[in-house]
C-alpha cells in the first residue's frame, strides 16, 4: 500500500515589535504599526494555510533582549520547540540588538529548528544560504564567545598550577568544598570512603595475606561487603582502576590530561579525550589519602599488568556464552571448568548470588528443547496469524481514508475563519481561539494518520520477521547438535535475546539429571 501523505500544518506565532522608525512614521500620520504588520502578517498566514496560535505585540523601545520581556518570553518557547515558526515583517525585528543579541536569537531558532517566515522569504536558521544573514552579526558574537571562553582557560589552568581542585564533581573518596579567604575550591577527604581508598590501593600493591590481589578480585571483595560506589553501583574494573590511576589520591592535582580532539568517522564528529603526557601535575591543596611511595608502586604494577588482549588461539568451549542470565541477580551466567569429579558447570558470575550452578549441557538441551516448542507454538498459530494480519491492515487502511476526508473538511473551516476575521464578525481574540481549536482537530487526525501508518508498518515487519524466524529455527533445530561450540553460540545469539536461568534446589544422587531449574526464553522476534 502507498501510504496517503499527511501534510503538516505549521504552528506559528506572529511577532510585532515598533521600532523607532515606526513611531516617528506615526508621529507624521502615517497610521499605527502594529495594526497594520499585523493585517500583512495574518493575511500571509491564510495564504499559506497556517495556525496562528499567539500575536505577540513589543512596544517598549528597548533594543537589547533585557529590555524586551515579550522577546525575552518568545524566545523562551520558541527554545522549548512551541512554535514551527515565527511570522514577522522582517527578521531584523528579531535580531536587532548586540552582537550577543544576535547569537542568541540565531541559535535559539537554530537549535529548536524554528522558521523565520517574512513576506518576503523564509529562512530556515539551518540552511547554509539562509545562516548568512546572521553571519556577520555572529562574528562578532562568537569572538567574544570565544574571548571570555580563552579567559576562563587561563583562569582554570593559573588554579590548578596553585594546586586548587578545578574539577565540577570531587572524585570518590573526597567532597568538593569552598577554599576559605580566596577564589577556588579544594577537596576534603570523607572518612568512610577514603578508607575503601586505601583498602583498595593496599589490597592491590601489598596483597592479602602475603598474596597480591588483582582488579577483578578487588571488586569481588567490595561487591561482596556490600560497599558501593558514589553513584550507589557496582564496583568494576574500570572503576578500580580509575582510583589506581588517579594522582589525586597522592595528594597531587592533574589537569588537562585528556583534551578533547575532534574527528570525523562515519561521517559524523566524535569527541575522544586520550590521555596525553602534555598536562600539569603539582602539589595539590588537599590531604593525600595514600603515600606517594604507594601510589608509585601501584603504577608500576598497572603498568606490568595492562590488559591483555584476546588472541586468535582463544578457543570458546561454552555454546551458552552471552546468552544465560540469571534470574537471580541478573548477571551472566558462566562456565565452570570440568573438576575430577563433575564435568561443566553453569554458574553466576556474582559469587555472592544463590542461585544454584546446573550441568551445562542439561541447560543447553533444555535450551534447543525450548526453542522447539517456539516453533510448534508459531506452527500451530500461522493461518490465524496471517488472516488476522491482513484484516487488521485492511480496517487501518479505511480509517486512514476517513481521516484524510475530515482533514480536507477541516482545512475549509478554517479558511471560513479567515474570512470572518477580515469581515469583521470575528475579533482577534474569537479568531485565535476558534483557530487554535480548529488546528487541534487537524493535528489530531493528522497524528492519527501517522499512527496508523507506523502501525501499518510494524505490522507488515513484525510478519516478514516472524516469517523468516520459523526457517532460521529449523535450520537450528536440524544441525545444532552437529555444529562445533563456536558455531552453535553463533546460530543461538541469532535467535535469542537472552534466556533466564533459575535454580533454588540443589540436586541430588536421587534425581540425577532430571531437571530442576527454570529457563525462560525470549527470542530476537517482534510481538505485538
Amino acid at each position: 500500500m502507498k501510504f496517503l501523505d499527511v501534510a503538516k500544518l505549521l504552528n506559528v506565532c506572529i511577532y510585532l515589535r515598533k521600532s523607532r522608525a515606526d513611531r516617528e512614521a506615526e508621529a507624521r500620520g502615517e497610521g499605527e504599526t502594529l495594526a497594520r504588520h499585523e493585517r500583512i502578517l495574518l493575511d500571509l498566514a491564510k495564504k499559506r494555510g497556517y495556525n496562528v496560535g499567539a500575536i505577540y505585540r513589543e512596544v517598549v523601545s528597548g533594543e537589547t533582549i533585557s529590555a524586551r520581556p515579550v522577546m525575552q518570553q518568545l524566545l523562551q518557547e520558541v527554545e522549548a520547540g512551541k512554535w514551527d515558526g515565527v511570522l514577522v515583517v522582517e527578521v531584523e525585528r528579531l535580531a536587532r540588538g548586540d552582537t550577543i543579541d544576535q547569537g542568541v536569537v540565531s541559535r535559539a531558532f537554530q537549535f529548536s529548528n524554528t522558521l523565520i517566515i517574512t513576506p518576503m522569504k523564509t529562512y530556515d536558521p539551518n540552511n547554509e544560504f539562509d545562516e548568512e544573514y546572521f553571519e556577520f552579526g555572529l562574528f562578532m558574537s562568537r569572538r567574544e564567545y570565544k574571548t571570555i571562553k580563552r579567559r576562563l582557560t587561563a583562569g582554570r589552568e593559573s588554579s590548578a598550577k596553585e594546586g586548587k581542585y578545578c574539577g565540577s564533581k570531587p572524585p570518590y573518596g573526597y567532597l568538593r568544598v569552598k577554599l576559605e579567604g580566596e577564589k577556588g575550591w579544594t577537596l576534603r577527604p570523607l572518612p568512610e570512603q577514603a578508607e575503601v581508598v586505601r583498602y583498595i590501593f593496599n589490597l592491590y600493591v601489598n596483597g592479602d595475606c602475603g598474596q597480591r590481589v588483582g582488579m577483578s578480585k578487588i571488586c569481588r571483595k567490595l561487591n561482596d561487603t556490600g560497599i558501593k560506589t558514589m553513584d550507589g553501583g557496582l564496583w568494576t574494573v574500570p572503576r578500580v582502576q580509575a582510583i589506581l590511576r588517579n594522582p589525586v589520591y597522592a595528594g597531587m592535582i592533574r589537569w588537562n590530561s585528556r583534551k578533547a580532539i575532534r574527528h570525523i568517522q562515519n561521517g559524523e564528529i566524535v569527541i575522544s579525550r586520550p590521555f596525553t603526557q602534555d598536562h600539569i601535575l603539582v602539589e595539590g591543596r588537599h590531604p593525600e589519602l595514600v603515600s606517594k611511595d604507594l601510589f608509585r608502586q601501584a603504577q608500576e604494577i598497572v603498568n606490568k599488568n595492562p590488559a591483555r588482549p584476546v588472541t586468535s588461539l582463544h578457543v570458546l568451549r561454552n555454546p551458552l556464552a552471552g546468552i544465560i542470565c540469571c534470574g537471580k541477580c541478573g548477571h551472566v551466567m558462566t562456565r565452570k571448568a570440568p573438576s575430577k569429579r563433575q564435568g561443566d558447570l553453569l554458574q553466576c558470575a556474582y559469587s555472592s548470588c544463590d542461585n544454584i550452578s546446573s550441568k551445562l549441557p542439561l541447560v543447553e538441551k533444555a535450551l534447543v528443547d525450548g526453542i522447539q516448542e517456539l516453533v510448534n507454538g508459531y506452527k500451530l498459530n500461522a493461518n490465524t496469524s496471517e488472516q488476522g494480519h491482513l484484516c487488521s491492515i485492511s480496517e487501518k487502511e479505511k480509517i486512514i481514508q476517513k481521516k484524510q476526508d475530515e482533514i480536507e473538511n477541516l482545512r475549509k473551516k478554517k479558511e471560513r475563519q479567515y474570512d470572518l476575521l477580515e469581515q469583521g464578525i470575528y475579533s482577534t481574540e474569537e479568531f485565535l481561539e476558534r483557530s487554535q481549536n480548529t488546528a487541534k482537530e487537524i493535528a489530531d487526525c493528522a497524528n492519527s494518520i501517522n499512527t496508523l501508518q507506523q502501525e501499518i508498518q510494524y505490522e507488515q515487519a513484525l510478519y516478514l520477521q516472524q516469517s523468516s524466524f520459523i526457517p532460521k529455527c529449523e535450520n537450528l533445530l536440524a544441525n545444532y547438535w552437529s555444529w562445533d561450540v563456536s558455531t552453535r553460540n553463533q546460530f543461538l545469539r541469532e535467535l535469542i535475546e537472552k534466556a533466564v536461568y533459575t535454580k533454588d534446589t540443589k540436586n541430588t544422587w536421587k534425581n540425577g539429571d532430571n531437571i530442576s531449574f527454570s529457563l525462560d526464553i525470549y527470542p530476537k522476534i517482534q510481538r505485538k
